[in-house]
């Protein structure tokens, strides 16, 4: 069985304050609108930066919000550069879970909250051959045990 990622799903307090957060913070875009009635609910349907479907928004009175980190844990995106993706957030004034971004191995990580509390992991990870060889060098099993690098993170998930 091959199995591939489409698309995650949120339910929105405020539809216009999330399409802000998307297509302002992370540069998504529109890709699919539908307004349902009986239960009246509207579905946003935003692209990545590869034109893919890849998150579905949905708000109206019969999809409360209870809280982002009530079930799972971030939904990762995946960027060109972590540190500037933060960079970018911070200066245009979104919230962010951490900062600054979290290195592990050659992968860095950025992490923002969206207006409804689900938080948003942008990862990078070096091309630098040199880094992930000596990582690999470094760590040679194949299970590494190390500190998770935010542990407080996890809380409100594991809860």
């Amino acid at each position: 069985m091959k199995v591939s990622f489409q698309t995650a799903r949120f339910v929105v307090g405020d539809m216009a304050r999330s399409l802000a957060f998307y297509e302002g913070a992370l540069g998504m875009t529109v890709v699919g609108r539908s307004h349902y009635s009986d239960p009246d609910i509207v579905e946003v349907t935003l692209a990545d930066g590869d034109g893919r479907p890849s998150l579905i928004l949905l708000a109206g009175e019969e999809a409360p919000v209870h809280s982002g980190m009530s079930t799972h844990g971030p939904v990762v995106f995946f960027v060109d550069d972590a540190n500037a993706a933060n960079d970018e957030l911070k200066a245009g004034g979104y919230e962010l879970a951490f900062d600054p971004p979290v290195g592990i191995g050659p992968a860095v990580a950025a992490m923002a909250v969206d207006p409804d509390g689900y938080q948003i992991e942008l990862v990078s990870i070096s091309s630098d051959i040199d880094l992930i060889a000596a990582q690999a060098e470094a760590h040679p099993d194949a299970e590494v045990h190390m500190p998770h690098p935010v542990p407080w993170i996890h809380q409100a998930v594991l809860r």
